[in-house]
């Protein structure tokens, strides 16, 4: 709330600055004297006398989220506008032959990059409070899966009851992978 102190003699109209909040359009006055909530002016009349209150109205702005996954596939329920007001969660996007490893935000205008939080289920998370265009860009990693299945027919296996490590040698894109498990234990 700002007050205004006006001499009582009004010698000269006062107009009031239309006033700005961050995340927010101005959308009008409402007060003494006037209709309604609209009134983007207001002028105060040279002579005039007694109090006055006016307040100033506000619509939260709405900004874009845009999205750059690459090849990744990302649910249509991802948000693609948010206010000032609102906590936003945005969704991991999916791709078959990489795994999702986090986005890289740009279009921060008040948030530091350390409240920006996973929920328990885990989606990134924009605490209230933001504002401005965010852009929200896919990182990936290598997603290596490997079957490996053991001969069953036409193998003997002989187990002597001593402790052996069983070694396994897997190529993956022409380079050898060596895997050596824990020991197999008698139980």
């Amino acid at each position: 709330k700002n007050t205004v102190i006006y001499d009582q003699e009004m010698t000269k109209p006062l107009k009031l600055i239309t006033p700005t909040r961050l995340g927010y359009k101005f959308t009008g006055w409402s007060g003494t004297g006037l209709d309604g909530e609209n009134n983007m002016e207001v002028t105060i009349p040279k002579g005039s006398t007694g109090n006055r209150e006016y307040v100033a109205h506000w619509e939260a702005i709405e900004y874009t989220i845009t999205y750059i996954i690459g090849e990744g596939q990302l649910d249509s329920s991802a948000p693609i506008k948010y206010t000032i007001e609102q906590e936003v969660s945005i969704p991991n996007p999916t791709n078959e032959n990489v795994d999702f490893s986090g986005w890289k935000i740009e279009g921060y205008n008040n948030i530091n990059k350390a409240e920006v939080n996973k929920n328990e289920n885990g989606l990134t998370v924009i605490p209230t409070g933001t504002y401005g265009h965010l852009t929200f860009t896919a990182s990936y990693g290598s997603k290596i899966s490997v079957e490996l299945t053991a001969p069953t027919e036409g193998t003997e296996i002989i187990y002597d009851g001593n402790p052996h490590a069983v070694k396994t040698i897997v190529k993956l894109n022409n380079e050898v992978i060596d895997i050596t498990s824990d020991q197999y234990k008698d139980k």
